[in-house]
């Protein structure tokens, strides 16, 4: 059976460990056709318990934060000890870079991308920010176009 590696952050579960329900319809998907591996940076004993807690359980095996090289970033250090395994087939996270890094080892990638689950790594602008950034473009373009209108309204170039 192929093997499809699959990242809980992001794809089965947010950043404060609740569950992205359409990860898990999708988990539940895989398991009919894969052999699936899970690949997360938590610790096993909290993994294994948030799998539990969350009736996940047709999982092949789980590579935690204790499966890795320090040298070595570890989902890449989970890509390779998942192909010692048998072929990896498909490679499913919500991050692009890890999906085009297995791209790039010819591994089919989704990037899952779920409207409940955002990276809080990037940096979200506040709406008063957005707000006086709006306001100082609608005064540069009304300045521009200002200089092509004359007194009577008529444009000129």
């Amino acid at each position: 059976m192929s093997t499809a590696l699959l990242s809980v952050e992001g794809v089965l579960r947010k950043e404060n460990k609740d569950p992205i329900p359409e990860g898990l319809m999708l988990f539940r998907t895989l398991v009919l056709n894969y052999r699936v591996v899970l690949s997360t940076d938590s610790d096993p004993k909290e993994i294994e318990h948030w799998l539990k807690t969350n009736y996940v359980f047709d999982y092949a095996t789980v590579l935690t934060s204790a499966d890795f090289y320090e040298d070595q970033p570890l989902k890449l250090r989970h890509i390779e000890l998942a192909r010692k395994d048998g072929k990896v087939m498909l490679y499913i996270d919500s991050d692009p870079d890890m999906c085009a890094e297995a791209l790039s080892q010819n591994i089919t990638s989704i990037l899952f991308a779920s409207p409940r689950f955002f990276q809080s790594s990037r940096e979200i602008k506040p709406w008063d920010v957005i707000s006086e950034e709006q306001i100082k473009q609608k005064q540069k373009v009304a300045e521009l176009y200002a200089r092509y209108v004359n007194a009577d309204g008529y444009r000129f170039e």
